[in-house]
Formats: C-alpha cells, structure tokens, sequence
C-alpha cells in the first residue's frame, strides 16, 4: 500500500507511515486487499472490489430541528401565559399601629 500523503510504498496492514510519520489508521481502505483508497472510491483502483458505502447518521441533526420549534413554542406559551394572568401590584399594607390624632379626645391605655 502507498502513504497516502507522501506515496511512500508500505506493507499492508501499516498504521503510521515511516516515511512522513503521519497516522494512517483512519484512512479508508479497500475491504479485500487493505491499500489506501479516496473517501469517495466506489471501487477500489487496486483490486477492483466494490466498496460499501456508509451513510451519514444524520439523527442528531433531525432532532435539533425539531427541539429549537418545540422550545421556542413553549417559551411564547409562557410569555402571553404570564402577560394575560398579570396582576396589578397590590396595595402596600401599612403594618404599622395607627395612633388617633394627639389632639383628639379619645384616650388611649397602655399594658402596664
């Protein structure tokens, strides 16, 4: 097999080329005879063998378009939910004790 990178020749099965010292390991090879091929090689140049194609899991990219909507919903019901529920700010309570006025005649008794 060649190096991918720097076309140095390689015995098969190699996984770090000893020419260029890159990783090799996760390059695509042919099914039947292990040489190096393109990511897009339907057939292997060196053996002819047909190569299976692997489709892209593309399942966690459906599902982040369907989670973005559903939050966005859920997000507005809540909004108009809590507009049309709003109460108007109530009235402060004065806890403080009311005292009549000193002036007049009503007389007050303190605990002793």
């Amino acid at each position: 097999m060649k190096c991918k990178y720097c076309g140095a020749e390689l015995p098969n099965g190699t996984n770090f080329c000893t020419n260029c010292g890159r990783d090799l390991r996760n390059l695509r090879k042919c099914v039947k005879c292990g040489e190096i091929i393109d990511d897009d090689a339907t057939f292997c140049p060196f053996c002819g063998t047909e190569q299976p194609v692997y489709q892209e899991d593309n399942s966690s990219k459906t599902k982040l378009y369907w989670i973005i909507p559903i939050v966005v919903v859920i997000a507005i019901a809540v909004g108009a939910f809590l507009y049309l529920h709003r109460d108007k700010a109530p009235e402060p309570v004065n806890t403080s004790t009311t005292m009549p006025p000193e002036d007049s005649d009503t007389t007050v008794i303190s605990p002793p």
